[in-house]
């Protein structure tokens, strides 16, 4: 059953991350290792936050309840940084 469908301009070098925090917390990761970016969605395929992320490596994300926030740990250019959606 596809979810939903995305098109990238580089299709070379893609990389895909499940994140199953709960029912309403699904995240799916697409990293582009040729431009460099990861694009987070949702369970219904929207974009989470403004833009992708500068990533040319898989991330890590962590989800709090408590304070219904994201936690975004990526690697680019020597720097690791942390975004919170």
């Amino acid at each position: 059953e596809t979810l939903f469908e995305k098109d990238y301009l580089s299709a070379r070098k893609l990389s895909l991350q499940y994140y199953g925090f709960n029912a309403r917390h699904e995240v799916y990761a697409v990293t582009d290792g040729v431009q460099d970016y990861t694009y987070l969605y949702n369970y219904k395929g929207q974009l989470l936050g403004y833009q992708p992320a500068s990533s040319g490596y898989p991330i890590a994300l962590l989800y709090f309840d408590n304070l219904a926030q994201y936690q975004v740990y990526v690697a680019y250019n020597n720097n690791v940084t942390v975004y919170a959606l």
